[in-house]
């Protein structure tokens, strides 16, 4: 599970910064899922002022109602709720040569209907504080489905996507089938970066 109840420091909830905005890195063919914001958590852990812990993804704060796109061309393989931290989240599904990546949107406001075909750049839901969270933000997990065409990671997923087990958890890099990402990595982005 995300561990979003440990970023209740001033920072997860602010919409601006005073830090000069910079440009994350562009050598990534899926596209950042939010124009802008600022970074407040990464994965693996969450800073030490926020009391540590594992965090398995990357938290980009907003204001509520700031538009999420999607990375890529794709689907939109899950629109749920999950009590348990996310609250209102989003599975989306783009295939880049012979792999599938699969993101994860969490805390939405609102979301995007599961089974419809995306652009890049279309939006897929809006920013929000829904679930455990403590301000309006995007909690943001990648991973990476090796040698899987969208297709076969579709039907897979079809009725449910495990956001807790079974998806390379505690994968920390390489793995045979579907490992999950660190997107402050892939991205080219630090701890309370604004872009």
């Amino acid at each position: 599970k995300t561990d979003d109840k440990k970023n209740d420091d001033k920072k997860e909830s602010d919409s601006g910064s005073t830090s000069k905005p910079s440009t994350p890195s562009t050598n990534t063919t899926l596209g950042l899922p939010v124009s802008h914001a600022t970074v407040t958590a990464t994965a693996w852990y969450y800073p030490a002022s926020f009391g540590g812990g594992w965090h398995p993804g990357i938290d980009l704060a907003n204001k509520t109602g700031t538009k999420l796109k999607s990375p890529g061309k794709g689907v939109v393989l899950v629109r749920s709720y999950d009590s348990g931290g996310y609250g209102n989240y989003v599975v989306t599904a783009h295939q880049v040569g012979n792999d599938t990546y699969t993101f994860i949107y969490g805390h939405m406001s609102k979301q995007a209907a599961t089974g419809s075909t995306i652009s890049k750049g279309q939006t897929v839901g809006y920013m929000g504080s829904t679930g455990n969270s403590t301000g309006p933000h995007v909690h943001v997990e990648i991973f990476k489905h090796k040698n899987k065409s969208l297709s076969k990671v579709v039907s897979t997923y079809k009725k449910n996507y495990d956001i807790y087990f079974g998806l390379g958890y505690n994968s920390k890099g390489n793995c045979a089938k579907v490992c999950r990402l660190q997107p402050q990595v892939y991205y080219g982005l630090k701890y309370y970066q604004t872009f």
